[in-house]
């Protein structure tokens, strides 16, 4: 599953799919990114640890639960 960051500036990358998780880094508008699934409302990198809002990227394909 794959998908393309939406946001006009740097999209965080946190530790856990919470918004006051730690930052472990963030992504590029534009990027292209793997996805490894979904949970309430974020996506969890694929081959990565890390996760990130969802409505800041656009899926090109349906991604599963966790």
């Amino acid at each position: 599953m794959s998908g393309t960051v939406t946001s006009r500036i740097e999209l965080n990358v946190r530790q856990h799919p919470w918004t006051h998780s730690h930052m472990v880094w963030s992504l590029s508008p534009g990027s292209h990114v793997k996805l490894a699934c979904q949970q309430g409302g974020w996506y969890h990198l694929a081959g990565k640890s890390g996760w990130f809002v969802a409505r800041y990227v656009q899926a090109h394909e349906w991604v599963r639960y966790c």
